[in-house]
């Protein structure tokens, strides 16, 4: 297994785990004990987990910037389960603005059990393979390329949007906090998410349940923005306080 892979499958442990040893790592992953040790600093130091004495914690309360290879094999049964209840909500015929993203992406393969759909989109994995897929019109966004993130953004795209107006948009993000919001790590990723709600009747919020009580970088918006929030589960506490301004799934 390679060093990258390895340190991935370490944080998808340690989501489940929410704590670790480094034996317990060494042994998981057939290798020694400082390549373990290794590991869990390199992690630490890009902000992923806490070290402890003979292991680490998870970082529950900021939110943590993943690359896209980590968010393609993280929560994917939690992706699959916000994409089986958000296709309800969609109807022949509309027109949808959907975000980028690994939990958007469920939902676009989601989608093609439809004939007739228009989709704004500004994901390059979205786009090929809805263009492989389906048969919808597709109108993918152009702009400022983030590599990091497999989409684009930035003024041209915003300036793109002006004109566009859709039925629904169906929004991810990194973090979800009640006081601040719905948060991410790139400015322009949040300015673009935020302009892509302004296009739209209907805004729906597509959050696993991972991303509760973290805060990012640049909140884009709050709850009473939305209309619904899909989500793989919502505790009691959350349910009370937010089914007040937003229809939860």
């Amino acid at each position: 297994m390679f060093t990258e892979q390895r340190r991935i499958e370490i944080l998808t442990y340690l989501r489940e785990k929410n704590e670790v040893s480094v034996a317990d790592l060494a042994g998981k992953f057939n290798v020694s004990l400082p390549t373990i040790r290794s590991d869990l600093t390199f992690l630490e130091e890009n902000n992923k987990l806490t070290r402890t004495h003979g292991g680490a914690i998870l970082n529950k309360k900021i939110g943590e910037y993943q690359t896209i290879s980590e968010k393609k094999i993280i929560n994917t049964d939690k992706k699959t389960i916000i994409a089986k209840k958000a296709i309800d909500l969609v109807e022949e015929n509309d027109t949808i603005a959907l975000d980028s993203g690994t939990t958007s992406f469920e939902l676009c393969k989601k989608l093609t059990s439809f004939d007739k759909l228009t989709l704004i989109i500004n994901d390059f994995a979205i786009a090929n393979f809805l263009s492989e897929n389906s048969t919808f019109k597709l109108i993918f966004v152009g702009g400022l390329i983030g590599r990091d993130i497999n989409s684009t953004n930035g003024p041209k795209a915003l300036s793109f949007l002006d004109n566009i107006n859709c039925d629904k948009a169906f929004i991810s993000c990194e973090s979800f906090d009640l006081k601040k919001g719905f948060s991410t790590f790139d400015e322009n990723q949040a300015a673009f998410k935020k302009r892509l709600m302004e296009t739209s009747k209907t805004k729906i919020m597509l959050l696993d349940s991972s991303k509760f009580d973290k805060v990012s970088s640049f909140t884009f918006s709050k709850i009473e923005d939305f209309d619904y929030l899909i989500s793989d589960k919502v505790s009691e506490n959350y349910r009370k306080k937010i089914v007040k301004t937003t229809k939860i799934i």
